[in-house]
């Protein structure tokens, strides 16, 4: 793998809020599913303006089953 593969992995996994396209891809589904996991409750959601969300990290740990 490369350092900057590495380094860009190291950074998504030391981030407290992540972006829907982010959780996306840690969860391998469409950023769509994630609009809907965030309004069925299974993850919660941060709001920081009318249409900006960011998804606290500890929720995709909790889905995932990670302390």
């Amino acid at each position: 793998m490369s350092d900057d593969v590495q380094t860009a992995e190291h950074d998504l996994k030391s981030r407290e809020v992540l972006t829907t396209s982010e959780v996306a891809d840690i969860l391998r589904v469409s950023e769509s599913h994630v609009c809907r996991m965030i309004k069925t409750g299974e993850l919660t959601k941060l709001p920081l303006g009318q249409r900006i969300i960011r998804i606290p990290r500890s929720s995709v740990n909790a889905l995932l089953g990670i302390s």
